[in-house]
């Protein structure tokens, strides 16, 4: 017999790039959905849909899937709140829209564009990183992944990346030390508040899956990614 988490108990997940043929979504879901049964706080940490590598022909289509999954979701585990936070793969202005009206109109579920504090845990999803220094304008990064228009030689050269295992190589450059001070110094600049109160930093994007790396006192976390050959690494966190 499984005992259930306590109630002040969530579960964070990032990366599963649903909708995109490199990733092992479909293997996954019904482990994700058991999981969203037993906790009354998911946090969804960026990257859940793939609008870049989509398997549908347009934003629209994609976007109305996208927002069919979330409506699934919410009346599947009534009980349970959703917080989406947006990655730079699910930032398109088309999805953004539509799943934050329905939001609005929905209980359990909360569109976050940026981070998010539940207690000392502080959730973002981590493509601060790949800000230019000294820039704090997430939005015009994630823009510049909305314009690029998708094609079938991109998704041919992911998916030859991914067999290949290539992927692994990509996002094993990044140290560790690195990742922490560009997230701290990013919140330092935007939400000192936040980053006064946090004792652990869960995120993902880089897609290489790590636990407990101290960096200025905090905790940081990588919950890994959904796209095959790589791990993905939902992980429990304390609201307190």
């Amino acid at each position: 017999m499984i005992t259930p988490p306590s109630p002040d108990t969530g579960l964070v997940v990032s990366d599963l790039h649903i909708f995109s043929c490199a990733s092992l979504y479909k293997h996954k879901l019904p482990e994700f959905f058991e999981a969203a049964s037993r906790y009354n706080t998911i946090v969804l940490n960026g990257d859940i849909f793939d609008f870049k590598r989509s398997i549908f022909q347009s934003v629209t289509e994609t976007t109305a899937q996208a927002v069919d999954w979330l409506r699934d979701l919410c009346a599947r585990f009534p009980n349970t709140s959703f917080y989406y936070l947006l990655g730079n793969h699910d930032s398109h202005p088309e999805f953004v829209t539509q799943a934050t009206a329905f939001a609005a109109n929905q209980a359990n579920l909360q569109i976050v564009h940026d981070s998010i504090l539940l207690g000392s845990a502080l959730f973002l999803h981590g493509d601060v990183i790949d800000l230019p220094e000294g820039s704090c304008d997430l939005g015009a990064l994630r823009q510049r992944y909305a314009d690029a228009r998708p094609n079938i030689l991109s998704k041919v050269f992911a998916q030859i990346v991914t067999y290949t295992r290539l992927n692994v190589v990509e996002y094993a450059r990044h140290r560790k030390s690195t990742l922490a001070r560009s997230i701290v110094e990013y919140l330092r600049a935007t939400q000192p508040d936040h980053l006064a109160q946090a004792k652990q930093i869960f995120f993902g994007h880089t897609h290489v899956a790590f636990r407990d790396f101290t960096f200025n006192g905090i905790q940081f976390h990588n919950t890994g990614s959904l796209v095959r050959g790589l791990k993905w690494l939902p992980m429990e966190f304390k609201i307190n």
